[in-house]
């Protein structure tokens, strides 16, 4: 495939995703970023409880942010060199490495990105947030890009219990160590019966995850 054709693609892609961010609830939100989540796994080979996957869509911005919690088995699995050589110091420190792929030209802010658990919220300080790229921090984001940093999670975080991710407080999903735990919907499978528009978007979410978000990865 020529640049041309992938750039193509590629606004083919951008122009349908970004309509179905904006109705993704209707369709049910979760279960593609599950699909996400699984599609990340098994080019990876990092277990699906370790990964997160938020959707993210603003007046002003669209992205999908993939988080990774860090510990020994994503160590020893596929990622590549580079970017274990950039998480190996927070091995066993409470961490995860956090990616935001825009679909369009985008604002990006790291300290909106916080967590809940119970009836708690941790908001991330600058401090704890460590760029692995040089745009991870805040301000624009071309679209076309991934970008990567380390966030350290708050040491008030149970980490033995599900917890809520969160983006400008408004867009969310959970999070657990425990495989299967706050998870009862199984992330939809392709050629599944799900209905047309929604087979569709994932069509397009998954070209936009196999030429951006998983080549950066391995």
């Amino acid at each position: 495939m020529t640049t041309l054709q992938r750039s193509s693609l590629f606004v083919l892609a951008v122009g349908v995703l970004l309509f179905g961010m904006a109705v993704a609830p209707a369709y049910g939100q979760a279960p593609l970023e599950e699909w996400a989540e699984q599609q990340i796994s098994e080019r990876t080979g990092i277990d699906p409880s370790l990964l997160a996957t938020l959707l993210v869509s603003t007046d002003e911005s669209q992205f999908i942010l993939s988080f990774v919690f860090i510990n020994e088995e994503v160590m020893q699995s596929n990622l590549r060199d580079e970017l274990k050589d950039a998480i190996r110091p927070f091995l066993g420190q409470r961490a995860m490495m956090a990616m935001i792929v825009p679909t369009q030209q985008s604002v990006f802010q790291p300290t909106a990105i916080s967590f809940a658990q119970s009836d708690a919220s941790f908001l991330m300080s600058t401090s704890a947030i460590h760029p692995i790229t040089e745009k991870f921090m805040s301000g624009p984001v071309p679209a076309q890009e991934v970008h990567a940093g380390v966030l350290e999670l708050p040491q008030a975080l149970d980490l033995g219990q599900a917890f809520t991710i969160q983006y400008q407080g408004e867009f969310q999903t959970t999070f657990s160590l425990q495989p299967g735990a706050d998870n009862p919907t199984p992330a939809p499978q392709p050629g599944e019966d799900r209905g047309d528009f929604q087979g569709f978007f994932m069509a397009l979410l998954q070209a936009i995850l196999f030429f951006f978000l998983i080549p950066f990865l391995i």
